[in-house]
């Protein structure tokens, strides 16, 4: 019996861009320390999960050579803004007293639901205006 369900991270940003191509995943290096270093942190490329046109996914790995990332991360290309698109982590519990783990389709199926009757409630909004002005008016959202 599956007694939680979570979703992890509980939050994600997502951006919208006008291209058809997401952004791909990225994190912030170590700062550079050296004598001379700028001591600023760089933005390198990670692994990326790719939905392929038949909906499986694919991990993308960026290519490297002794430490130093040679991908870069595009931002931005003909198209306009590559989008955010965040992944999301099933989670569950599946006994009183045991703690989460990645939630299986197997573990779904046993507990006699399918992956179909997973269904998730989505809330976006955009509070920088009213943060500006804290107006009412000026903030927004939907579910």
């Amino acid at each position: 019996m599956i007694r939680k369900i979570v979703l992890a991270p509980p939050m994600a940003f997502a951006r919208f861009g006008g291209s058809d191509i997401p952004l791909q995943n990225f994190g912030l290096s170590e700062p550079d320390t050296r004598p001379r270093g700028t001591n600023k942190a760089r933005i390198v490329p990670l692994p990326t999960l790719v939905v392929q046109n038949d909906g499986s996914v694919q991990e993308s790995t960026p290519r490297s050579d002794k430490g130093r990332h040679l991908d870069s991360i595009t931002f931005k290309d003909v198209s306009g803004f590559r989008p955010v698109a965040p992944f999301f982590e099933v989670w569950g519990a599946t006994k009183a007293d045991e703690s989460l783990h990645l939630l299986t389709v197997a573990e779904l199926e046993a507990a006699g639901f399918i992956l179909g009757d997973v269904k998730w409630t989505l809330k976006v909004g955009n509070a920088k205006a009213y943060h500006c002005t804290l107006m009412d008016d000026d903030y927004f959202s939907c579910t």
